[in-house]
């Protein structure tokens, strides 16, 4: 039976779920830009750039 690397990717609980790992490293605040599947993203701080199909692309506003 081959060997899974789940504990890598997420935490899974019984009581059903998913959530993020804790040794995730990944530097969010440096994310510039965001795509959203059949709708806009709708995070602050990002606006509507263009839009491809069902993929919306949005850009981190410059401060």
């Amino acid at each position: 039976m081959p060997s899974t690397k789940l504990n890598e990717r997420r935490q899974i609980w019984i009581g059903g779920g998913v959530n993020k790992n804790s040794r995730d490293e990944t530097d969010y605040g440096n994310i510039q830009i965001g795509i959203g599947v059949g709708e806009p993203l709708k995070l602050e701080g990002f606006e509507f750039v263009e839009k491809y199909g069902t993929l919306y692309v949005s850009e981190r506003m410059k401060p």
